[in-house]
């Protein structure tokens, strides 16, 4: 699809544009942004390839842009990496963002999630979090991630921010090993907690 053409060929699109104000970045938020803390992951998956001595974000910086983001009218905030979990400032992260009133989302593989980070999620409001699975064969999930023992400690983490109330997401990676297995891991994500959004 070609924007510019598809712009061109609406015509109602194309006169709203031009009557824009001169100032018309003024009027222009960002509502939402997604911050790549740190490249660092605890775990070693096929199919990705994390960039080498890349320095994680430091927590004065990471609060300088969550302001100047809520400043700028943003309301929600999703933190992504590597891992999130690894960086050591993670929790003082979430109590900003929370404190600037922000809705907060993040992405995890799960395995460093204990009973008190899952409790200090719950209880610093963090709306939703992503945890990626690829399948509910424990060997063939541990053999797409690297780690031995990381489907366990994933599911775990799952079944914890369950109990939570935590609004829960799974991201799976497919490929040809686990395609055949995605049947399973859906009847698998139902049994663990029926809420649970799912991206394939």
């Amino acid at each position: 699809m070609n924007l510019e053409t598809v712009v061109r060929e609406d015509e109602r699109l194309l006169q709203t544009l031009q009557t824009l104000p001169a100032n018309a970045d003024a009027f222009i938020r960002p509502v939402v942004a997604k911050v790549k803390l740190l490249w660092d992951c605890n775990l070693s998956c096929r199919f990705c390839r994390l960039p080498s001595d890349q320095s994680m974000m430091s927590l004065a910086t990471v609060r300088l842009l969550l302001d100047q983001l809520h400043a700028a009218g943003c309301i929600k905030v999703h933190f992504t990496g590597g891992e999130i979990f690894l960086h050591p400032s993670i929790r003082d992260i979430l109590y900003h963002a929370a404190g600037l009133g922000m809705q907060i989302n993040m992405t995890t593989n799960g395995t460093l999630v204990d009973k008190q980070i899952a409790r200090y999620l719950a209880e610093t409001g963090v709306h939703s979090v992503t945890i990626s699975l690829d399948s509910s064969d424990p060997s063939l999930h541990d053999r797409l991630r690297g780690v031995k023992g990381a489907f366990k400690r994933s599911t775990k983490a799952l079944k914890l921010l369950s109990r939570h109330r935590l609004r829960l997401q799974v991201n799976t990676v497919v490929l040809r090993e686990n395609a055949s297995t995605l049947d399973a891991l859906h009847d698998f994500l139902k049994r663990t907690d029926p809420a649970i959004r799912w991206n394939l």
